[in-house]
C-alpha cells in the first residue's frame, strides 16, 4: 500500500462505505509530519486510500471490514537506492516483507534474470526495480 498520497489530507469525520477496509487505532509514520501520529484510522476503498483521520472521529458502517492496528505502524513504501541482488527471488521477498517497494539494483544476479524476470518479479510483488548496467 502506498500511503504517502493520502497521509497529507486529513479529515475530521469520515464515513466508511460497505466495501471499505478500515485499519483502526494504528500509528502513522509520516516523514513530513516530523513525529508519529498515534490512534489514527486509514480507510481504503478498492485500491485507494480515501480517508486518514483520528480514530475517535471516524464513523464506520457495520459492513466495513476492520483491522485492529493497535500497537502497529503504517509507513509509506520504502526505496532501497543501492542494492546488489545475490538471490533475486529471496531478496525481493525479503524487501517486500520489510516495506521496501522500490529497488535500484546496482548490479548482481538480477542482471541475469533479464527483462522477463524483472517484469515477473514486479507483477508478483508490485515492486519497481531499476537495474544499472556497467
Amino acid at each position: 500500500m502506498l500511503l504517502l498520497g493520502a497521509l497529507f489530507s486529513f479529515t475530521r469525520v469520515a464515513f466508511a462505505q460497505s466495501a471499505d477496509l478500515a485499519i483502526v487505532h494504528v500509528t502513522i509514520i509520516n516523514p513530513s509530519a516530523g513525529k508519529p501520529q498515534p490512534d489514527m484510522t486509514i480507510v481504503i476503498r478498492g485500491r485507494n486510500i480515501v480517508s486518514v483521520s483520528l480514530s475517535k472521529d471516524l464513523k464506520l458502517s457495520p459492513s466495513a471490514k476492520v483491522i485492529n492496528g493497535t500497537g502497529k505502524f503504517a509507513i509509506p513504501g520504502l526505496w532501497d537506492m543501492h542494492s546488489h541482488f545475490r538471490d533475486a527471488a529471496r531478496d525481493l521477498k525479503m524487501d517486500v516483507a520489510n516495506g521496501v517497494l522500490g529497488i535500484r539494483n546496482m548490479g548482481g544476479v538480477a542482471k541475469a534474470m533479464g527483462s522477463r524476470g524483472m517484469r515477473t518479479s514486479r507483477l508478483l510483488t508490485k515492486q519497481r526495480n531499476w537495474t544499472c548496467h556497467s
